[in-house]
């Protein structure tokens, strides 16, 4: 019989404070005897996209609607990025070099 590993769940490989945060809303979820499939029902969401609201992004309405069943803000992912706004420009170092040695030249 061959060995297999266990699994380990995706969003452990997210930052350290998301982990973190994701382990005290499974522990706060547990302490309350709530499970995804509890929270879906109540919400009429299907399971899948409960998980992923409580683990990766939530529209604000969604929050709102996990927040009025009692689930703390601070255990809840933050707002995704509304469309439109984009991050800082990238920075590449070699870019700059060069552009720094031809005003230089």
């Amino acid at each position: 019989m061959k060995a297999t590993k266990p699994k380990v769940p995706a969003w452990r490989s997210k930052p350290p404070e998301e982990v973190e945060r994701i382990e005290k809303l499974y522990a706060w979820m547990k302490g309350y005897n709530i499970c995804i499939s509890d929270v879906a029902l109540q919400l009429g969401w299907n399971h899948t996209t409960t998980r992923s609201r409580l683990i990766n992004a939530c529209p604000l309405e969604g929050k709102k609607a996990l927040m009025r069943l009692g689930f703390p803000e601070e255990l809840l992912p933050r707002l995704p990025q509304p469309p439109g706004i984009r991050k800082a420009p990238p920075i590449f170092p070699g870019l700059l070099e060069n552009k720094e040695a031809d005003n230089q030249a």
